[in-house]
């Protein structure tokens, strides 16, 4: 999706997106409550993901990846249906512009295609790798960190339902706040500061004894922080990691954290009964400390505001050359 929005707008698509996540979160507090039986409640999400499945008639491949991958004819279809939609007129400019791209993509990179696209790509570049694998275990920790948390929503003080619901409306107003916070400031340093709060949040919870209602209280509020914290992450790491990676190879990359995210999210469950065995803290402070390390990776991570996406991991680096050029010429 990313790839769609012009990188003035990148960070917006990809941070708006998660609108609808917490809108989601908030109905499902509703729907809980309406439908007690747990599996009137499954099949009424299944029914959704159904009916979303209707998406694919409305958005096609990206321009980037159609280019990338010489298929010029499908990119000139989607095109002339962007043109379209948008009531825009085919001028001389724009054939001349799409034939321009058809003949450099031709030209620039007939002969290494196949290589740029292999998985193995990923990591024969220290930059490529390096980004691959930092993106991949932060994807891993908002997973855990955040399922973890939300099983937790059941030990919190007060009915379940309205907990849910209350932390898909945090949701919602982080989701908000990031829209600007991340064109204002980017994707690195915003995520950073997240993961420090919401490791130490998390942490905080977790050392707070149920011994009275005050402290009942203060878990459930820091709690839910830390989740909405961990929601932060969640927002910002979609639009970061698409810029991080190069269009060659993007789905590739993005294939590895989305397994590292979905590990993460099958290890949660086992966290939150561990805690049942063990002591209830325990989901809380192993979340904070693997937060605070994940903030530790964000710096051999660079930014991405305002800087094109790259197209091939010889664009990663040209990149790196100019940061170093720039940051030699501060010094």
């Amino acid at each position: 999706m990313v790839e769609t929005f012009p990188k003035q707008y990148r960070e917006f698509a990809g941070v708006g997106a998660q609108l609808f996540w917490a809108g989601g979160v908030i109905l499902l507090g509703g729907f809980g409550y309406v439908l007690p039986n747990w599996r009137h409640l499954q099949l009424l999400i299944s029914l959704s993901v159904v009916v979303s499945l209707a998406y694919v008639c409305f958005v096609k491949e990206s321009l980037r990846w159609l280019y990338i991958n010489q298929r010029f004819n499908e990119a000139a279809d989607v095109t002339h249906y962007m043109l379209h939609f948008n009531r825009k007129k085919h001028t001389k400019k724009i054939a001349d512009c799409a034939d321009y791209l058809a003949l450099w993509y031709q030209k620039e990179h007939e002969d290494e295609e196949k290589s740029a696209n292999s998985f193995v790509n990923l990591f024969t570049s220290p930059q490529l790798r390096r980004r691959v694998l930092g993106m991949s275990y932060i994807w891993f920790t908002a997973s855990i960190w955040y399922y973890a948390i939300s099983f937790a929503i059941t030990d919190f003080i007060g009915s379940k339902y309205i907990n849910l619901a209350v932390a898909g409306v945090i949701d919602f107003l982080i989701t908000v706040a990031c829209m600007y916070i991340v064109k204002r400031f980017g994707c690195r340093l915003p995520m950073f500061y997240c993961l420090v709060m919401g490791g130490v949040l998390a942490i905080v919870a977790g050392c707070l004894p149920a011994t009275n209602l005050g402290f009942k209280i203060a878990r459930t509020v820091l709690g839910q922080l830390s989740r909405g914290m961990a929601h932060a992450v969640f927002n910002m790491m979609f639009p970061y990691a698409s810029d991080l990676l190069p269009t060659a190879v993007r789905a590739n990359g993005l294939g590895l954290c989305s397994a590292a995210l979905r590990f993460g999210g099958v290890l949660a469950p086992q966290l939150d009964l561990l805690g049942t065995y063990v002591s209830k803290e325990v989901p809380f402070v192993v979340c904070g400390l693997m937060g605070l390390l994940a903030a530790l990776v964000t710096f051999v991570l660079p930014e991405t505001r305002g800087v094109p996406l790259p197209e091939t991991v010889d664009d990663l680096h040209t990149q790196s050359k100019r940061r170093s050029h720039a940051a030699l010429e501060m010094r």
